[in-house]
């Protein structure tokens, strides 16, 4: 009913009192950044915490990431420009939520997505902290990577909802380092505007 308010953005009877806007907001930031197709309206949860926690409507836990990162050719998923939050269309039966829209007219969630934002490029929404953990998590899983490879030869060929076949392990690994700078880089580009 707050947000469906004329004065959703009041700070008493709008929505204000009802969320913890820092885990929307970053939510919002993953969703986007990973370019989650199952974000918003699917696979998606929050929880309300206890009255004597603060009785919060709180996102998370995050969830459901197999159809991101650039890892899907269908919604404009491997794009690196455009807003998950847009919607996918007419052929999708599951809208996304209407109050996600109403946040993005909000100036104080907007003030907030900014400040999170920078927080979060500063720390690991940055090129050489993505790098760095797409090298670390490679490392580890370098001798698993062959065996799973012989099993499956996937490589260069294309499996569901596959936006890239690269043919090699390095070239998929490339292919994400790309597709994570392309994608900071425009959201920064988007974001840094934020008043």
């Amino acid at each position: 009913n707050a947000m469906f308010s004329e004065n959703y953005q009041d700070r008493i009877n709008g929505y204000y009192p009802y969320i913890d806007l820092k885990s929307f907001v970053d939510y919002y930031i993953i969703t986007e950044l990973s370019r989650n197709l199952d974000g918003y309206r699917v696979s998606t949860f929050f929880q309300k915490d206890k009255d004597s926690k603060g009785g919060k409507l709180t996102m998370g836990p995050f969830w459901d990431y197999n159809i991101c990162f650039g890892n899907a050719n269908f919604f404009s998923a491997g794009n690196t420009v455009g807003w998950v939050i847009d919607g996918m269309g007419n052929a999708d039966s599951y809208a996304m939520p209407f109050w996600w829209q109403k946040f993005r007219l909000d100036p104080y969630f907007n003030s907030h997505l900014k400040i999170r934002w920078n927080e979060m490029k500063d720390k690991f929404i940055n090129t050489t902290y993505i790098n760095n953990l797409i090298d670390s998590c490679a490392y580890e899983l370098k001798d698993a990577s062959v065996r799973n490879f012989q099993t499956w030869n996937v490589l260069n060929s294309y499996v569901w909802p596959n936006n890239y076949v690269g043919g090699t392990y390095a070239n998929e690994l490339n292919y994400l380092r790309n597709w994570m700078k392309d994608r900071i880089d425009w959201m920064d580009s988007q974001i840094q505007p934020l008043v």
